[in-house]
This record gives C-alpha cells, structure tokens and sequence, in this order.
C-alpha cells in the first residue's frame, strides 16, 4: 500500500513492500541509537519515471549546520529520494535533530566507527537507491534533483554537476578533462553514481581525507565508467572548516600517495607540484603570495558569482539570500533579476 505526503520529498512515495535485497545493519559495539522510517515498516523504490536516488550524509558534532543539511534534502522538489545518514557517536546535539526528523529520514544510525571513508561504505551497504549522492553535513543540497534525475539515463556513467564553494566564493567542478582529474579530482558533492559501482569497489578507509579522489581515478583509469557533465549547481558547499580544507598538509599527503598508486611515472609532475605547495604551506607565504595575485583575479570572480547568483536564483533560492551565499550587494543581484524579467526570461 503506497503512502503519500507532499510536504516534504522523502515522504510522498513510500510503501510498505519489502525491496528485495535491502540489507540492515548489524548490531554495532556501542551503538547508541537507529530509527527513521525504515524501522517504522515504510521503504522506497524506483519507478519507471523516478529513479530512487540516494542521499548520503555522514555526520559527527556538527549540530550547528546540520539542520540547514537536512532541511535542503527534505525541500527537494524531486520526491523520490532516499535519506540516509551515519552518525559517529555524536555527543553535541546532533542526536537531537535525527530524533527530530526521524520521520522523515528513511534510516539513521548513531554509533562509533573508525572513521568518514568506514560510515561511507556501510551507508552505500544499505542504500536501496539506483543512483548515490554523497553531501557533507555541512553542505547544502540545492533543489537540483528534477534536474539530475532527467540526466540519469545510464547506469555506465558517473554524473556530476556543479558546487558553489562557500569561504572561496568559486565554483568547482565543470567539464573536466583527465589532466584536471589527475590534479584535484572533482567534489563528491556534485556526483551521481551509479549503483553499480560499488558492487565490486569501496572507499579505500586507509585514506582519511581523499578516498573519493581515489574512488574517481580507479573508475577513470579502469575505463569502466563515462564521466558525464551536466550544467546544474547541485550543492552549496563548506570550504571553509571542512576536514579537507582544514587539514591541508595530511591532503596533499594523501594526493600524492593516491597519484603514485592510480597514476605511477604519470604521477611525477603533479606529486612535484604539491610538494611545492606543501613547502609555501610550511613556511606561510602561501597565504601572503595568494593575496597578492587575489586582486587580478577579482574582477573576474564577481562577474562568476553574478552568475552563480542568477543560477541559484534559477533554482528557487530567494534573491537575498541568493546575494548572501555569494557575498554580492543585494542591489547588484536584484538587477540581474530585474534585467531576467526585462527579456522575458
């Protein structure tokens, strides 16, 4: 018997059918709580026209931003997805919120582990979804997944779109080419996998901070997959005090280990130039030498975040708040909009 609600996009298209092969957790050493909708009998699966994507969110003490995360997921206007999320034991108020949303977050689980990579794969175990979205707790999903979920037409291929990062004001991702994979990857954030990836692969746990880069260049390498662009901003996302951009030297440690693993002699030029980074890193200039060449650059990037304020726009996000995720006047962004009505658009 299929239950609907449209309030909210993890609750219209539930049913209590068992999925065939949904697997469940087992019990874990100190596990504090689980619950969700799951455990109240309700589930999820695809349909001819909607695909169930799954939305991955890994959390620990991050009560300060989650809800922010949580909200934008259930906000969807795409209703068939699929909530998960693995907390590490938080002890800070984040319990709180999972409590609080338990009705409408298909499974969580609040429990020590060994780590962000380990909560990954153990969430992926569970996930009934066709397609998987990993976002940080700290991130914000935009009201993308109509969109993403129109591209989805081939489980061969890793989709991604785009993500606005928050502290650089800057857009990251884009039609790549392989060099650009081999050299900073693409922000899991934006991606869409297939399910089938993780069949015969998971997160390499012995990486702490990159095993996603190192997840996008074995599927790139062994050829297995496609990587498809399509131009949508998919997430909002926290550069600012996110474990990679707070732990700098331990991710350009890692960059390399993953480089010489996946690329081998390839992998020279670029371990090379992230030694150089490490050493202006150890002696502090690289901040100094950054601002220095920041005012050629930002003339530029105004005229990036107008259309990055227009794209979120686009999507349905507010004009001022729109003008506050990218730092513009207010006045600046609703000219755009004013001119947008002036064409017609």
């Amino acid at each position: 018997m299929p239950l609907h609600n449209p309030t909210y996009s993890t609750i219209n298209l539930l049913t209590t059918r068992l999925p065939d092969g949904l697997k469940e957790l087992p019990p874990g050493i100190g596990r504090v709580a689980e619950g969700g909708l799951r455990t109240k009998g309700c589930f999820k699966t695809s349909t001819d026209i909607k695909p169930l994507i799954s939305i991955i969110v890994v959390v620990l003490n991050r009560a300060h931003c989650f809800e922010s995360c949580i909200q934008s997921i259930l906000g969807q206007s795409y209703d068939n997805v699929e909530f998960i999320v693995i907390d590490g034991g938080s002890t800070d108020g984040t319990l709180d919120l999972l409590y609080k949303y338990s009705d409408k977050i298909d499974y969580w689980v609040s429990e020590p582990d060994q780590g962000l990579y380990y909560a990954m794969n153990k969430a992926v175990e569970i996930a009934s979804g066709d397609w998987f979205n990993f976002i940080g707790s700290d991130d914000v999903l935009l009201n993308c997944l109509t969109t993403v979920a129109a591209q989805l037409q081939n489980n061969q291929a890793i989709y991604y779109g785009e993500v606005y990062g928050i502290g650089k004001k800057r857009t990251y991702n884009g039609p790549f080419k392989a060099r650009q994979l081999y050299s900073r990857g693409l922000h899991q954030q934006g991606m869409f996998y297939p399910r089938s990836v993780f069949s015969t692969r998971s997160y390499n746990v012995t990486y702490s901070i990159a095993a996603d880069w190192d997840l996008n260049l074995r599927c790139y390498i062994e050829g297995s997959y496609q990587f498809i662009y399509f131009q949508c901003l998919v997430a909002i996302y926290n550069d600012i005090d996110g474990l990679s951009s707070k732990e700098i030297r331990n991710t350009m440690r890692e960059w390399r280990s993953i480089t010489r693993n996946r690329l081998g002699l390839m992998s020279i030029f670029f371990t090379a130039r992230w030694s150089f980074m490490n050493l202006l890193e150890i002696l502090n200039i690289r901040t100094p030498l950054k601002r220095l060449f920041s005012g050629w650059l930002e003339s530029g990037r105004e005229q990036e975040n107008l259309l990055v304020a227009k794209r979120l726009i686009e999507q349905g996000m507010p004009v001022e708040e729109a003008a506050g995720v990218v730092g513009l006047n207010l006045n600046e962004v609703r000219t755009i909009v004013s001119d947008q009505k002036n064409c017609g658009v």
